[in-house]
C-alpha cells in the first residue's frame, strides 16, 4: 500500500489538501462528521511529525494528525489515554478529545470508570469526566469484578462504585480481584483472598500475580510456577519468569542445564497447562500471546562484539514456527489485527503490520 510521507499529503495545517487515504476529506470538520461512522471500528494511533492521529484497520487515515500529544496509547473500553503539558487526558472511540487532559496520571477505564491522580491523591472518574469518588486516597487501582483496591495511609481497603468500603483485610498491600480472588501481601508473603476477606489460600508464595484462565503464577524462593484457584501447585516453580496462559500456553524462561544463572543466557519457550515444553526455549523473549501470534525476540551474531541493533523482534505462532520473520528492533502484541512495530534502535520510528508481516501503515516519528 502507497505511504503518505510528508505532511502536506497527510492533510496536516500547513497543506489544506484532500488525501485519497483519509475518510472524507482531510478537515476537522470531516472529522468530526465522521465520527458515526469509526466509532464502533478499532483504531490506531499513528505519529506523523509529532503529531497524533488515527488510522482504521487497512492503514486509511481516519482522524487526521494534528494533535501535538507527548503520546497516546490504544483504546480500553472505548477511551485511549494521551498526555499532553504533563497532563493525562482521554480520547473516545472516534479518537476526538473527550476529557481534556487535567490529571497527572490517570489509569485506562475498566468498568466504567478510571482512577485519576491530581498532586498526591487518588480518586475516580466516569466516561464523562465527572469526579464520582473523590480524590483521598493514597493510591488506587482499577475496579475489577465491582470493586477496587485503594491504601489510605497504610490501609488496603477495597471500595465500590460508590466509594464505600466493602472490604478491609489485614495486609501491607493489596491487588485487584481476578476469578473471584485477589493476592495480597501479609508479613511479606502473598496469598488469596476471596470476595468476602477470607484468606483462602495462606501467604506463602514470594510474589503472587493474577488469575487468568484459572492459572495464576506464583514466586517460590528465585523461581516461578503456576497454582490453581484451590491453591494446588499444577505447574512445579521451575522457572525464572512466565508469562499468562492464552489458550492452553504461557511463555516461560529458563537457564539450560549446565549454565550458571545470571551469569549464563537464558532462553524463552512456551508451556503448555501440564508445564511441558511445546516450543522449546530457544528464543532472547517471547511474549503472551495475542490472537494466535506471540511477539519474539532473537539474537542475530554480530562481528565485532555487543550492538544494541543486534536484538530483532518478529512473530511465532501456537506452533512455534516463526512467521514473521524478526527484522523489527520493537515488536508488540497483535491487536485487531494489527501490531504496533518500531524499526530504529530509539522506538521513534513506529508502523503497523498485519498477520502477514506486511505494513500497513510505514513507520513514522
Amino acid at each position: 500500500m502507497p505511504q503518505a510521507n510528508s505532511a502536506s499529503a497527510l492533510g496536516l495545517p500547513d497543506g489544506a489538501r484532500g488525501c485519497q487515504r483519509c475518510v472524507g476529506s482531510c478537515g476537522l470538520e470531516a472529522q468530526r462528521n465522521s465520527r458515526s461512522t469509526i466509532v464502533n471500528s478499532i483504531i490506531f494511533p499513528i505519529e506523523v511529525d509529532d503529531k497524533w492521529g488515527y488510522i482504521d484497520r487497512d492503514g486509511r487515515i481516519v482522524v487526521k494528525p494534528v494533535y501535538p500529544f507527548q503520546w497516546v496509547v490504544r483504546h480500553e473500553e472505548s477511551f485511549a489515554r494521551f498526555g499532553l503539558n504533563g497532563k493525562n487526558g482521554f480520547l473516545d472511540a472516534s479518537g476526538q478529545i473527550a476529557i481534556e487532559a487535567r490529571y497527572d496520571h490517570a489509569s485506562a477505564f475498566s468498568e466504567g470508570l478510571a482512577c485519576v491522580r491530581v498532586g498526591m491523591k487518588w480518586g475516580f472518574i466516569d466516561t464523562s469526566g465527572h469526579t464520582v469518588i473523590g480524590l483521598q486516597f493514597d493510591s488506587a487501582d482499577k475496579f475489577s469484578e465491582g470493586v477496587a483496591a485503594v491504601m489510605v495511609g497504610k490501609r488496603c481497603l477495597y471500595i465500590d462504585k460508590s466509594g464505600h468500603t466493602v472490604l478491609e483485610p489485614n495486609c501491607t498491600r493489596a491487588f485487584t480481584f481476578s476469578e473471584g480472588l485477589a493476592a495480597v501481601e501479609v508479613k511479606k508473603k502473598w496469598g488469596y483472598i476471596n470476595k468476602q476477606g477470607e484468606m483462602v489460600i495462606a501467604p506463602k508464595f514470594r510474589f503472587a500475580n493474577r488469575f487468568h484462565q484459572g492459572l495464576a503464577s506464583v514466586g517460590v524462593r528465585d523461581n516461578f510456577g503456576f497454582i490453581d484457584t484451590t491453591g494446588e501447585m499444577i505447574i512445579d516453580p521451575l522457572f525464572e519468569q512466565v508469562g499468562e496462559f492464552n489458550n492452553g500456553l504461557a511463555p516461560a524462561e529458563i537457564t539450560p542445564a549446565g549454565r550458571r544463572r545470571f551469569l549464563d543466557q537464558s532462553f524463552w519457550g512456551v508451556i503448555d497447562r501440564e508445564g511441558r515444553w511445546t516450543i522449546e526455549p530457544r528464543f532472547y523473549f517471547v511474549d503472551n500471546f495475542a490472537e494466535g501470534l506471540a511477539a519474539i525476540t532473537v539474537v542475530k551474531d554480530v562481528e565485532g562484539g555487543e550492538d544494541e541493533n543486534r536484538y530483532l523482534g518478529g512473530y511465532i505462532n501456537t506452533a512455534g514456527e516463526i512467521v514473521i520473520v524478526p527484522r523489527f528492533q520493537e515488536a508488540h502484541d497483535f491487536h485487531g489485527g494489527l501490531a504496533l512495530v518500531c524499526t530504529d534502535r530509539f522506538e521513534e520510528l513506529r508502523g503497523y503490520i498485519d498477520r502477514e508481516g506486511e505494513f500497513v501503515w510505514e513507520p513514522t516519528t
